[in-house]
């Protein structure tokens, strides 16, 4: 009997398990799937928003062909666009002619077209709520159509999406991700700068692939429209100003003989902001540090000098004070805190900014900014002279 009574207590607990175990109900089979690996917003007509997807396809990636009944080599990817009032929209409607269902999870990019910009960002507002958007994915805008960069065919991977991704890790500009984006949007004083990728003739023409992909600068934008465009040069100027310079060759002429250049790599880069008393009232002192290694030296080198070495200290500081200079104008005139200035005055003067804050874009312009760069050279190389040629 007590046997019976412990097999049916067995039995009822068992059913009760079962109804508690949910299984794999939402798992998603990869044949099912259409993964996105980039995004690209345009503007399109009557206000409305253009995405295109760039939809992988796991057998061409992996180097076997997608099946079906052509024999030629398959496409990574595809390219599919529609549009819509916002980016929700333009979502659904390209669902209506995808095959698979719409996957986020592996989204790398979210390429922003110039046009667009100019008009705002809040069709950004998706990547901020769709739960399976990555928050980390590289956002970058184009002064042209954002869809045709996704078309273009790059030398060593195999999407461009894989390609820029590489070109925001390399640091080269200044590489932005969705929650930085968001966050400067939202944040007082803080200054919304997105490194700017165009197409460019390449060097593989007449090979199949007569573009390539190219960081030509940065986007600066005011509020949440674009404001202008800083060039090459400007942008080392605002990586040196935000504090985000990680790296880089700075290239001078030789401060001693009247020909010739030396290099530098830049092997440690520090930036320290404060908040000082001008004659005016606020202002900002910028301290620069950085420790170079010499990389070429085209003349004689003289390095057992150290009046040489220092000489070639203060022109690179001056290299660089020119290059931040440059940015610092360019902000100036279009009336663009790009450096995050104003949340400095926001941490440490707080009452002064609760004063100014709703005229700061006004008042950034009038603010003085002192520049301080410090260059010390910790390497000569592998070599103390230079290589000569004999004649």
């Amino acid at each position: 009997m007590k046997r019976n009574r412990r097999l049916s207590g067995f039995v009822i607990l068992m059913v009760f398990l079962s109804t508690t175990v949910t299984g794999c109900w939402s798992r998603n089979e990869i044949e099912d799937l259409g993964i996105v690996s980039a995004a690209a917003l345009d503007a399109a007509p009557n206000d409305k928003v253009q995405l295109s997807l760039m939809i992988l396809q796991p057998p061409a990636l992996a180097g076997g062909q997608a099946g079906g009944g052509g024999g030629g080599a398959e496409e990574p990817a595809i390219i599919i666009s529609a549009e819509g009032n916002n980016v929700a929209e333009a979502t659904r409607n390209i669902a209506t002619m995808l095959p698979r269902k719409i996957f986020w999870s592996h989204n790398r990019l979210i390429l922003i077209g110039g046009d667009l910009a100019k008009r705002g960002l809040h069709d950004m507002d998706y990547f901020s709520r769709e739960r399976q958007t990555r928050l980390t994915s590289w956002v970058m805008v184009s002064s042209g159509k954002a869809a045709d960069l996704l078309k273009v065919k790059t030398y060593m991977e195999k999407t461009a999406a894989e390609s820029l991704s590489q070109l925001n890790r390399s640091r080269v500009s200044l590489p932005i991700q969705v929650y930085e984006f968001l966050s400067a949007l939202s944040t007082e004083g803080v200054g919304l700068v997105v490194p700017r990728v165009d197409k460019t003739p390449s060097l593989e023409a007449g090979k199949g692939k007569e573009e390539a992909l190219k960081l030509t600068g940065t986007a600066i934008f005011k509020e949440n429209r674009l404001a202008g465009w800083a060039n090459m040069n400007e942008t080392r100027g605002l990586l040196w100003l935000r504090g985000e310079m990680a790296g880089g060759v700075i290239t001078i002429n030789d401060p001693i003989h009247a020909e010739g250049y030396i290099s530098v790599k830049i092997r440690d880069a520090s930036r320290k902001v404060a908040v000082i008393s001008v004659d005016e009232g606020l202002g900002i002192r910028v301290k620069i540090t950085t420790d170079v290694d010499v990389e070429e030296v085209q003349q004689k080198s003289q390095f057992g000098n150290p009046q040489y070495i220092k000489a070639i200290e203060e022109a690179v500081a001056k290299e660089i004070s020119d290059r931040c200079n440059k940015s610092l104008a360019l902000a100036k005139e279009l009336r663009v805190d790009a450096f995050s200035f104003g949340a400095e005055i926001r941490g440490n003067v707080p009452d002064y900014w609760e004063q100014v804050h709703d005229e700061w874009d006004d008042i950034f312009p009038e603010i003085p900014v002192v520049i301080e760069v410090e260059v010390n050279i910790r390497r000569m190389g592998l070599r103390n002279n230079t290589l000569e040629r004999k004649d």
